[in-house]
């Protein structure tokens, strides 16, 4: 049985996170996807010193990383009911694909936000990726709805003109 671990990030792992980022920005160009903005080095480091930027490993080897977040409001706006944590960036690392970053990762994340006396685990995606979109239904998100974020000025750039499809699995 494979030994999984998610642990708090670290600053000296900057540069590996980066290149990770690079990568997947690289496979989303090479298949056509909407595409992330460069680098959020200065984002990921304040989530790592609020101690919301963790690590997932397998079998020592890193799968990726995701930043949780617990507000949301420029995405999830009228919806948004302080019972949730967000999950954000989560970016594998391109040697593990194939392994279910974001199947262990919503395990964790439901253990996780149980003990912060949340309800449930929010994610998003463009509502154009449907090989993502059917990656978390078979994870065991629920699909919430799709929505147009209201200002995306608010949002990083690759929220302008875009739809998101808005996911939720409940903690119970």
């Amino acid at each position: 049985m494979k030994k999984q671990t998610i642990l708090p990030s670290a600053e000296s792992d900057l540069t590996i996170f980066k290149d990770f980022w690079e990568r997947a920005i690289a496979y989303q160009k090479l298949n056509s996807l909407p595409c992330w903005y460069d680098f959020p080095e200065k984002t990921i480091v304040e989530e790592i010193r609020d101690g919301r930027h963790f690590t997932i490993h397998e079998d020592g080897a890193m799968l990726g990383y995701v930043s949780i977040s617990f507000t949301d409001p420029e995405i999830w706006e009228e919806l948004e009911d302080d019972r949730a944590i967000f999950l954000h960036r989560m970016c594998v690392n391109p040697a593990m694909k194939g392994n279910q970053l974001a199947a262990i990762t919503l395990k964790w994340a439901l253990k996780y936000s149980t003990g912060m006396k949340r309800d449930f685990v929010r994610i998003d995606t463009w509502a154009s990726n449907n090989r993502l979109i059917e990656y978390y239904l078979r994870c065991g998100f629920v699909a919430f709805g799709k929505k147009r974020p209201s200002n995306p000025e608010k949002l990083p750039p690759h929220y302008s003109n875009i739809e998101l499809m808005l996911f939720q699995n409940s903690c119970a």
